[in-house]
């Protein structure tokens, strides 16, 4: 026990243990957030680029694929070009789809309410149900909502997008009818639970 406290009071190991947590603070705060310190990532998005200029959501697709990726939450900012609030820039400003495609694990029988700001057009599918759609270019002051009746289990749900030109942007929600709270898709609650695909 002596030779504790002797370690303790020798102030080159004080001053080595300051430095090891300063240098873990660091580490902490300097590791790109999106590579390497957050890894609950339920949904799977695909990046497309049109060959064609885009006015509007359904049609036949001439595209090159671009970027294929797990992401935590359907949020990208209201800018001039594609930017997730936690993954960062994509390097890309108009004429692209992108298609995302999740596994909502549901624990109780819910009315959920999908609520999505888009700037383009959006459309939202769960178990192959068409939910909410909006099919031509808008901004992002605009929401469309849909609903639908879950059971417990296991549900597809699936997010088409599509941006035109101009300013963009997508956030996209859920709630349940007559309940307090609203997440966003991929965000797990006491509801139901997000899981790869």
């Amino acid at each position: 026990m002596s030779r504790f406290k002797d370690y303790l009071s020798d102030r080159r190991w004080v001053f080595l243990g300051i430095m090891a947590l300063l240098l873990l603070l660091f580490a902490w705060k300097a590791v790109p957030y999106n590579e390497v310190l957050y890894w609950d990532r339920p949904v799977k998005m695909t990046l497309s680029k049109s060959r064609d200029n885009l006015t509007q959501l359904m049609g036949n697709r001439n595209v090159d694929v671009r970027d294929r990726r797990f992401i935590d939450v359907i949020a990208f900012k209201r800018l001039h070009e594609l930017v997730h609030e936690h993954f960062g820039r994509f390097g890309i400003k108009e004429n692209f789809y992108l298609d995302f495609d999740t596994v909502m694990n549901v624990k109780r029988d819910a009315n959920f309410v999908f609520e999505v700001f888009s700037d383009d057009g959006f459309r939202i599918l769960v178990d192959d149900r068409e939910i909410c759609i909006f099919n031509g270019p808008r901004s992002m002051d605009n929401s469309t909502t849909g609903s639908v009746m879950l059971s417990p289990g296991l549900h597809r749900l699936r997010l088409e997008y599509y941006q035109g030109g101009g300013e963009l942007g997508l956030k996209a929600y859920y709630s349940v009818q007559g309940m307090s709270g609203k997440w966003l898709i991929g965000q797990s609650s006491e509801w139901t639970r997000f899981q790869r695909p």
